[in-house]
């Protein structure tokens, strides 16, 4: 079935969420070819399965890139890895359509979906829970009652940084907050805070029949987050999303989006209600998607087959942990975990995100980045002091 697929690409930067794409689809006998900007860090092209790697200096100058390497008459399916990815591809749809496949959304642009406030009305209407929330323009878009505490964060993500999250326990904290981040944001959303017990992750895609897949949820414990309470998970577990009325509410948003393709769509447990609180959607690739792939759930090549419309079986995904190899020794480095729970994660799981039996090199190449980040880190600290 692979053979068939000629022109595979993978856009985005050079890093570990286009590395999980080109990896999932490798496994199938897909080899892709990346067209990237930003930082060249050796990443991709260390996987066999990479073909041929394209950089441009900003995501608009790789249009011309995209045009040019498909020869003309050819279809390839393209697989965004970031926002930016999704959205400068959409805003180019026309000019990409005579050689390229890649997601849609017949009701919105990628640019409006990517607005926050919008994502969390869509949820609302879908039967989803959501936290009490506000769109901050303004110093005076400040409601006169917030909930307390509340959480602000970047209206439109790829504006804006995890830096700019904050949580305010009283009014001073927040206009502060807000002052700060108001400035370089396009706006902020301010949200009702969550007592978190846990987040999960699913990610899921829409074909272009209208049915959707979604078949795991991807669990993250709060004390295996890098860097800490703001950052992502080191540790996975993976299990089969069995929720069909969940799982409908998740279908209801996909269809009010109008939306075809790859999604990730995030929630956070309630410690106090028991609720699962809709959080956000990533309407690309997902950083997590090698977690379907080792679970046997091969989602990226479901999309790639569905966009050329070549005949594909969708798999069950199976119940496992999977360990962030990265963040999971961040975590370590700077004393979060014991070399016990590292050693007791690493034991209790199937394997690391990014590394194949076929595969090993990014693995080795990743971990010599993240050893290489981390004592320089602490060599600038020791001459801040």
């Amino acid at each position: 079935m692979s053979t068939d697929i000629k022109y595979s690409i993978i856009f985005g930067n050079d890093h570990k969420n286009p590395l999980g794409a080109l990896q999932s689809l490798g496994q199938v006998g897909v080899h892709s070819i990346a067209v990237c900007w930003g930082s060249h860090t050796g990443t991709l092209e260390s996987s066999k399965y990479l073909k041929k790697i394209y950089f441009g200096k900003t995501a608009e100058d790789c249009i011309k890139i995209l045009l040019d390497i498909v020869p003309d008459g050819e279809h390839a399916v393209i697989t965004p890895c970031c926002d930016e990815a999704a959205i400068t591809i959409d805003k180019h749809r026309e000019e990409l359509s005579s050689k390229y496949y890649f997601g849609y959304s017949t009701k919105y642009s990628f640019e409006e979906l990517s607005d926050k406030g919008l994502q969390t009305k869509l949820a609302k209407e879908a039967g989803l829970d959501t936290p009490e929330f506000y769109t901050i323009m303004s110093i005076n878009d400040i409601p006169e009652n917030p909930p307390y505490p509340c959480i602000i964060k970047p209206l439109i993500a790829m504006r804006g940084s995890k830096g700019d999250l904050k949580v305010c326990k009283d009014k001073a904290e927040l206009i502060q907050n807000v002052e700060e981040a108001l400035p370089h944001n396009y706006g902020l959303i301010l949200q009702r805070y969550i007592d978190k017990e846990h987040e999960i992750l699913i990610e899921c895609c829409r074909f272009t029949n209208g049915e959707f897949y979604a078949p795991a949820i991807v669990k993250n414990e709060l004390d295996r987050l890098y860097p800490p309470e703001v950052g992502l998970s080191a540790l996975h577990e993976v299990i089969p999303f069995e929720n069909e009325q969940f799982k409908q509410k998740i279908g209801n948003l996909l269809s009010l989006m109008g939306y075809v393709g790859l999604i990730s769509v995030e929630f956070a447990r309630s410690k106090s209600t028991g609720k699962y609180y809709f959080f956000e959607f990533n309407i690309r690739n997902d950083g997590y998607n090698p977690c379907m792939t080792k679970t046997g759930a091969n989602i990226n090549f479901y999309y790639v087959c569905d966009m050329l419309k070549i005949p594909f079986q969708t798999h069950d995904s199976k119940h496992a942990f999977v360990v962030s190899e990265v963040r999971h020794l961040q975590l370590l480095a700077h004393k979060k975990i014991t070399f016990s729970e590292w050693r007791k994660d690493i034991k209790k799981s199937i394997g690391f995100t990014w590394k194949y039996k076929d595969d090993k090199k990014p693995f080795y190449v990743m971990i010599r980045h993240a050893i290489s980040g981390t004592v320089k880190a602490h060599i600038k600290k020791i001459f801040r002091k």
